[in-house]
């Protein structure tokens, strides 16, 4: 599971990274051009060269400090020169869309970009250095108690030993039957939750971290009537990790505290965002593919009677249902009870059919799809209702899919959980994923499939 970093050494990390990009700009054009003092057009370059710096390296996992544990290291300093490489590019192709190349020096930038590089490199070493000896110092840590249930406290053990920058160390685990876990959690303390209340005021605890589920409300509320005298720090940590949640999050409503269980990121400005990013791409993809589209369609019409396009009811955005366009791939035929997925070797299909699944070419016609607003390039695949009616008794969760436009390609899919799902599992790994990419949805994720799915290609083994 990829940690990032508190949002406050995220920032901090971001303000070290435009120091340190500024500063290579400053002594690149010192060493070429022979002052320390830029001139304006290089100031501008550096401003947005240090914008996409805070876009692009997230996406590289930048911020993530599992990329600095000693065993991975390496692979933070790849992402390091993938990341400043990525947003190099980019500053690359702004230059030649607008013409203004010819304003740089064109070793200032080549210097400019080996000691960048080189100076961000230096950065995330020191600074993991740094944060390595914070972490190690007793003085830093702050040592807490647990009290709830193994149910309830598992996540939250596991999730404090993964963030060691926190520095938060569990000295003791209190809950209603001790003897049961003891050894579950390999703590120097495990106790009656009766007894939680007497080992703080003992080893003058200064925070305990309460991990309830739902059912113990009345063992915590005696808990805390026992610390009515105390001047312990409490935090309250609900249990909703039963739950299949999406972006939950906590916030205040007309004074009330309010936790979200399942939200989509995708709201406000994000709406715009996707929909002129769906709706500019689906309009210049018709305009390139539109030669193929009709070399398609006088192959189905010449390979099987009936029509070109097939259309079948699926379900879109909150689930409401819309009709989704593909080519047709197989022979007019009549479902008798519920749709069948198709196999390898179906009948139903004819050649040039079973060539354009095999290819993914029947599914381009789900570009109009887009341009008209029922379904995005990336997002969770649609499925037919009648398997959305039998997989949302089986799957928690599964609902969720539809908290956003449908999509033509998705996270799943270029993962490989595309195809026939001829069981159970490989319906739960594609939802897994799908749910995964509504709560991680950024444009620039959206970039990542859409270019993964152009290098990896249309063909796939589970396709026919």
């Amino acid at each position: 599971m990829a940690i990032k970093y508190p949002y406050q050494q995220q920032s901090l990390l971001f303000v070290y990274d435009a120091l340190v990009i500024f500063a290579a700009a400053c002594f690149a054009y010192r060493m070429y051009l022979g002052t320390w003092l830029l001139a304006s057009e290089y100031y501008f370059v550096v401003g947005v060269s240090t914008l996409l710096t805070a876009i692009v390296f997230p996406q590289f996992g930048l911020y993530e400090f599992k990329l600095w544990h000693k065993d991975s290291v390496l692979d933070g300093f790849k992402s390091i020169i993938l990341g400043w490489g990525s947003v190099l590019l980019a500053l690359i192709l702004i230059a030649f869309i607008t013409k203004t190349g010819d304003k740089f020096s064109r070793g200032w930038a080549l210097l400019w970009a080996v000691i960048g590089w080189g100076g961000l490199l230096a950065e995330r070493f020191f600074w993991h250095l740094s944060s390595k000896w914070f972490i190690d110092q007793r003085f830093y840590r702050k040592q807490i108690i647990l009290v709830g249930s193994l149910k309830s406290s598992l996540e939250v053990i596991e999730r404090i030993q993964s963030s060691p920058w926190l520095s938060i160390e569990i000295i003791g685990f209190f809950c209603e039957n001790p003897e049961v876990f003891e050894n579950e959690f390999n703590l120097p303390v495990v106790g009656h939750i009766k007894e939680a209340a007497n080992f703080i005021e003992r080893e003058k605890i200064s925070q305990a971290w309460i991990a309830i589920s739902f059912e113990e409300g009345e063992l915590i509320k005696e808990f805390i009537q026992n610390l009515h005298h105390s001047t312990v720090d409490l935090c309250l940590i609900p249990n909703i990790y039963d739950f299949y949640l999406l972006n939950y999050s906590i916030s205040e409503i007309a004074g009330l505290p309010v936790l979200n269980l399942s939200a989509t990121p995708i709201t406000g400005i994000n709406i715009f965002v996707k929909d002129i990013e769906d709706k500019v791409l689906a309009f210049l993809i018709v305009l390139l593919i539109s030669p193929l589209l009709l070399v398609i369609a006088i192959g189905i019409k010449l390979s099987s009677p009936g029509p070109i396009i097939f259309k079948q009811k699926r379900h879109g955005l909150g689930a409401a249902p819309i009709t989704m366009y593909k080519f047709r791939s197989m022979h007019i035929h009549k479902e008798e009870r519920k749709v069948t997925q198709a196999t390898k070797g179906d009948s139903r299909i004819f050649p040039f059919g079973a060539f354009l699944r095999k290819t993914s070419l029947d599914e381009l016609p789900q570009f109009f799809n887009v341009l008209e607003g029922t379904m995005s390039i990336v997002g969770p695949r649609p499925h037919a209702i009648e398997h959305n009616d039998e997989y949302k008794q089986l799957i928690g969760g599964y609902m969720q899919r539809h908290k956003i436009k449908p999509g033509i390609t998705g996270w799943a899919q270029i993962n490989g959980w595309r195809g026939e799902t001829d069981t159970l599992e490989k319906m739960k790994k594609r939802v897994e994923y799908d749910l995964y990419y509504i709560e991680n949805w950024s444009f620039w994720f959206d970039m990542k499939i859409i270019l993964t799915t152009l290098y990896k290609g249309f063909i796939h083994r589970n396709a026919y």
